[in-house]
């Protein structure tokens, strides 16, 4: 059973399912009452020890899309799980370990080497960054901090370099110097549907904090010391130099 969801612009569809659901309620419009709820149930559960999957598809290319996306997922997601642990695994192999007595310590640090790269999300629109963080939005309309923030990902970067994970470095620092403005100014914070509003010319928002333009040129000296890659350095000299003049200009 499926609930599919489509915007006014027809491009953006979502799907939310489950293999095992049948529909409880559907948001309806009369003359006389309506809802705007959609429900279903996951089915009946044995007694003992029992699975239930909940599917959420997305495109931002139209409903043929968001269903093929929902088929995949529903019917391979042992297969996607198993991919998902393996891809953790090799990384926490190929990034700097440590092997403490503590069990519970030696975990944290596994899952805070998993965290933070599950920060790394592609926006189609956007391109690839880091994230601040997952969190659920509460009374607000932002969901915790799942936006591109400048500093977050300036300092999470230090991490990153500590363990040996050059690439998303690479890759979260690349990210922000192509929002850079013109004076060379570091964006603050980017939301995900900053392509969908003029975020960067008619909101206060995207660089309302200074020190993520100091940092960007700390985080970027920092990975090409540890990285030894040199030809990021020369490949975004321009950026850092306007970064630097924006300082001095303070």
């Amino acid at each position: 059973m499926r609930i599919p969801w489509r915007s006014r612009r027809s491009l953006f569809a979502a799907i939310v399912g489950s293999p095992t659901a049948a529909l409880s309620s559907e948001e309806y419009s009369t003359n006389y009452s309506s809802s705007s709820q959609n429900s279903f149930l996951l089915g009946p559960t044995a007694k003992g020890k029992d699975t239930k999957v909940v599917v959420i598809a997305g495109s931002v290319n139209g409903a043929k899309e968001a269903e093929d996306t929902y088929h995949r997922l529903s019917t391979t997601y042992p297969d996607l799980r198993r991919s998902s642990s393996d891809y953790y695994k090799q990384y926490l192999n190929e990034t700097v370990n440590v092997v403490l007595p503590d069990l519970q310590l030696q975990q944290a640090y596994d899952w805070a080497r998993v965290s933070v790269i599950q920060g790394m999300v592609n926006n189609p629109y956007l391109g690839t960054g880091l994230i601040a963080g997952y969190r659920t939005s509460g009374e607000s309309a932002r969901p915790g901090f799942a936006w591109f923030f400048g500093r977050d990902a300036e300092w999470t970067s230090f991490a990153l370099d500590a363990e040996g994970d050059f690439a998303d470095t690479h890759t979260a620092l690349d990210f922000l110097s192509h929002y850079q403005r013109a004076d060379g100014r570091i964006p603050h914070e980017i939301a995900q549907s900053a392509t969908l509003v003029p975020w960067f010319t008619d909101y206060p928002y995207p660089y309302a904090s200074v020190d993520a333009t100091p940092l960007y040129i700390v985080a970027t000296d920092d990975y090409v010391r540890k990285s030894g890659d040199l030809g990021f350095a020369r490949e975004k000299w321009d950026s850092l130099w306007k970064a630097y003049q924006f300082v001095k200009s303070t």
